[in-house]
């Protein structure tokens, strides 16, 4: 039978990485900001363009390393979850293996992470009530809606302003695409903090785990067989 692991560690790194990414947004915004004031006053030069194209770029590097780096530590955090639940409930429609794969799957990766994360708060909520006693503050689903919303909201708006930023050939067209960058990082950062609470509220509970008792394992006495052999 799985034993628990622990999902602490994990659970720490995850909402760490997660705050840096929400911390470095708001250079991200800084920055789209000083780029929308530079397209706006229209006085550009070579010079002063090139400044602002290297300042952005290095922003978005970091940017992008941050996130990476996050992803890898919420996906292992989540897998962990995934796992952990699992050798308590054998029902599960989702392996704890779709639990890091579903989200590079095309398509897939659009509704599958929100059906699993759904399913692990729902049958949490519904084995700790039954099994254990000190299951007092209750985890909920209602924040997943808003959390995956946002989710999808941000991933989409991103796709844009990427083949806006390629297509962009004006300043009025870059002002539009700088505009929808600092949306967009207004929205990670709130993300961010439903995220941070996702993964706090459900590694506050996790632990309770511990208390379930496994059940008794059926044992049979050789003598019975032999008794049995001896009767036939």
């Amino acid at each position: 039978m799985k034993q628990l692991k622990p999902n602490d560690k994990r659970a720490k790194a995850a909402m760490l990485m997660v705050c840096i990414v929400m911390g470095f947004e708001i250079v991200n915004i800084i920055s789209d900001f000083f780029q929308y004031q530079l397209l706006e006053s229209g006085n550009l030069n070579s010079e002063i363009a090139n400044e602002n194209d290297i300042r952005q770029a290095l922003v978005a590097l970091v940017s992008t390393v941050l996130f990476i780096v996050s992803a890898i530590t919420f996906i292992m955090w989540f897998r962990r979850a995934s796992y952990n639940l699992h050798t308590k409930v054998d029902h599960l429609k989702h392996s704890e293996g779709w639990a890091a794969g579903c989200w590079f799957v095309p398509v897939l990766c659009w509704f599958r992470p929100f059906q699993i994360m759904k399913e692990l708060y729902e049958e949490t909520d519904v084995l700790l009530e039954r099994e254990t006693r000190n299951y007092e503050k209750r985890i909920t689903t209602s924040i997943l809606g808003l959390w995956w919303t946002i989710w999808v909201l941000r991933n989409v708006i991103g796709q844009f302003l990427m083949r806006g930023a390629f297509k962009a050939e004006t300043a009025d067209q870059l002002s539009v695409s700088t505009v929808g960058s600092m949306i967009s990082s207004g929205l990670q950062i709130l993300l961010g903090f439903i995220t941070v609470k996702i993964i706090r509220d459900y590694s506050k509970i996790e632990p309770l785990f511990y208390e379930i008792k496994e059940p008794p394992t059926l044992t049979f006495p050789d003598r019975v067989f032999a008794d049995d052999q001896t009767k036939i």
